[in-house]
């Protein structure tokens, strides 16, 4: 069975999605490969120039460049990415062991007990690292948006501009706006309303693209 080659507004859309949730993402420190930005950018330059007016794709890539490097040069948020990248390994096998704890006790082993409470304080000590760490991230890069908003108000323009394009492109091709919905940090964009809270699961909010903001 062949499958159906997406179509191109589709594919504009799915692009459009990721720079959005790439610069909400880089303003809370959680970074998306900058070469990989770039060539999402240069391959959609013509369907984009409109987002990009004003030299505004300059000043992001030079802000997104920044943030990125910027556990390198403090040692506080060097530590905390550390901690992060860890714990999420951690929690990948921790879940792991705890599915194993609920198959073994099915089988009724007398040591089935044993593995699954073991497991399940292993997983909520992993959450908390993990929810820990990503706290004083935010915390890090916070503090340091506010010595700097200028930063901070290009990442969110960057994102209004696509917000409103993504809107457009929704609306011109009839998609459906729970297609293409973003899950982002932050919410203190334009056009946009939540449709899911972060969760102990989920670090990000699940938002849909107002129609009304295509402009």
């Amino acid at each position: 069975m062949r499958l159906r080659a997406k179509k191109p507004h589709k594919e504009l859309a799915e692009d459009i999605a990721l720079l959005i949730e790439a610069a909400d993402g880089y303003r809370v420190g959680r970074n998306t490969d900058l070469r990989r930005i770039r060539d999402v950018m240069d391959r959609r330059a013509k369907e984009l120039t409109d987002v990009f007016a004003g030299g505004l794709r300059k000043k992001f890539e030079k802000t997104a460049d920044y943030v990125i490097n910027l556990p390198a040069i403090d040692h506080v948020a060097k530590k905390w990415s550390a901690v992060f990248l860890v714990v999420r390994f951690l929690l990948r096998i921790a879940l792991l062991g705890f599915m194993v704890g609920l198959i073994v006790v099915t089988l009724g082993k007398d040591w089935a007990p044993w593995l699954l409470y073991t497991s399940t304080g292993i997983l909520y000590v992993v959450f908390f690292l993990r929810w820990y760490s990503l706290v004083k991230l935010e915390e890090f890069y916070l503090q340091e948006f506010a010595k700097r908003p200028g930063r901070d108000k290009i990442l969110r323009e960057t994102a209004n501009r696509l917000i409103r394009k993504l809107a457009q492109l929704i609306k011109e091709h009839d998609l459906k706006p729970k297609k293409h919905r973003l899950h982002l940090f932050k919410t203190d964009y334009e056009g946009i309303r939540v449709i899911k809270k972060p969760n102990i699961l989920r670090d990000t909010y699940v938002v849909e693209v107002l129609l009304d903001a295509a402009g």
